[in-house]
């Protein structure tokens, strides 16, 4: 009781005192008080930057004990210094998924790593699900495949939205994906998670660019996330001017192809000869008849 009072009239005087404020945590964490640890630990994350990873491994401490989660929560709500790196942390360790979920709402900055680690330990399922739990409702309705088929752009989490190679890509304002590159060889420059059913579907891509004969192109390829290709579509007579190029495949029944990948590459030419696109857009749509 003694050092409370203490401190409190040294922090009244000297806000930035570490001495208070060490013995402020050590209080906080002998009366079991996770609102004031995370108290404690903020202030010292800031004012004693050579021990910060220390802080943070105490402040994820919190965050996977039942006890403080409610209090962890809260505290990253005001997206504090330390809650980035913190927040994954408790993602890497914790086992929680309700918790996770809560967590990754709060904060939004983690929520593709939070995705890629379920999907590391193989539950696509379950990602799928997150990633749709945590879209707002009036995109989640008009959900079309692949996501943001106009590369508008979107913070919806990956890899069920848009990776970019950015070293040859970019969004455009208005939308489109800006891509180029050397066509020495084969580069990846943007692939997505999809989920589609068995049976016949089309891709269709809207594209306008420039290509030369025997030098780089680019390709679009849907293969399943084990490994199996089903489909690529070759484009090489990019013009200045919008055309659209479609390719027909069908994901197989009675495989493990829940899940796939659509990727877009740059591939090498015969001759290394540069290549350059605008994609306007890109879909995949079913051709089979529909019973109601």
């Amino acid at each position: 009781a003694r050092t409370e009072t203490l401190t409190r009239h040294i922090l009244r005087l000297a806000p930035r005192n570490l001495a208070a404020w060490r013995a402020r945590l050590y209080i906080a964490s002998k009366e079991d008080k996770p609102d004031r640890m995370i108290e404690a630990l903020s202030r010292l994350y800031v004012l004693d930057p050579e021990r910060r990873a220390r802080y943070v491994d105490a402040l994820a401490e919190i965050g996977m004990d039942t006890s403080g989660q409610a209090y962890f929560l809260n505290a990253i709500s005001h997206h504090p210094p330390w809650g980035r790196v913190a927040s994954l942390h408790v993602i890497a360790a914790s086992d929680d998924d309700k918790f996770l979920l809560a967590l990754v709402n709060a904060y939004p900055d983690n929520q593709s790593q939070y995705l890629e680690k379920l999907t590391q330990e193989g539950d696509w399922a379950g990602a799928y699900i997150a990633f749709l739990s945590l879209l707002a409702p009036e995109v989640r309705i008009n959900l079309a495949s692949p996501f943001d088929p106009a590369f508008r752009g979107s913070p919806a989490p990956r890899p069920f939205n848009w990776l970019l190679n950015n070293a040859y890509t970019s969004l455009e304002p208005r939308g489109g994906l800006s891509a180029r590159f050397s066509g020495a060889s084969q580069v990846w420059l943007s692939k997505q998670a999809i989920t589609l059913s068995p049976g016949n579907y089309t891709l269709s891509t809207s594209m306008s660019g420039h290509t030369v004969p025997e030098g780089g192109y680019f390709r679009w390829e849907v293969a399943c996330i084990a490994g199996k290709r089903l489909a690529y579509l070759n484009v090489r007579d990019l013009l200045p001017i919008r055309h659209n190029y479609i390719k027909q495949f069908a994901v197989p029944h009675g495989e493990e192809c829940d899940f796939q990948y659509l990727v877009l590459f740059g591939m090498g030419g015969e001759f290394p000869r540069s290549a350059q696109a605008m994609i306007h857009d890109v879909s995949i749509t079913s051709t089979d008849e529909r019973t109601y």
